[in-house]
């Protein structure tokens, strides 16, 4: 298990944010809505943080993985 955030550099529409969040909650990491950003962290394996930085590619806002 690693500690890890990913930044999104955008901030999707509130629906499309709260089904991104049921998608990812089952790997219990935070998910922030800041203004015009997302922000993604937590503990997980290398597996999921790997899959979660996918996901939130799909947004089509710049993202950045920092890893602890």
């Amino acid at each position: 298990m690693r500690y890890f955030t990913i930044f999104i550099d955008g901030e999707p529409p509130a629906e499309v944010a709260n089904k991104f969040w049921v998608e990812i909650a089952r790997y219990d990491v935070n998910f922030l809505i800041l203004a015009g950003e997302c922000i993604i962290f937590g503990e997980a394996t290398e597996d999921v943080i790997n899959e979660l930085l996918e996901k939130s590619k799909q947004f089509g806002y710049a993202v950045v993985l920092e890893r602890g």
